[in-house]
């Protein structure tokens, strides 16, 4: 999930084929952000299990955190990505018609 949303932030489509989820159209690439973010593993796993629609109690229990350190790392991933939240990360990817 996180190399899709690494393809698309660079401007390429990205087909998700995950379990999660029904098969999906590709997503319209998104201007290039220049490469210049960078996610820490433990960013990359915060990023994953939001992209998965964890809220921020399931992802503090399932990587045992508290909520706090989540929503301290969710506010880093967002700001890395260049959104403001979920909402406009999901906005990000949508599938394309």
């Amino acid at each position: 999930i996180v190399k899709g949303l690494h393809d698309v932030l660079s401007g390429r489509s990205f087909w998700h084929l995950g379990a999660d989820e029904p098969e999906r159209t590709p997503v319209a690439p998104r201007a290039d952000a220049g490469g210049q973010w960078k996610l820490s593993g433990r960013e990359e796993e915060i990023l994953g299990l939001l992209l998965r629609r964890r809220s921020n109690e399931e992802i503090a229990q399932e990587l045992c955190l508290t909520q706090q350190t989540v929503k301290n790392y969710a506010s880093r991933v967002f700001h890395k990505v260049g959104v403001s939240g979920r909402k406009e990360l999901f906005r990000m990817l949508r599938p394309c018609g």
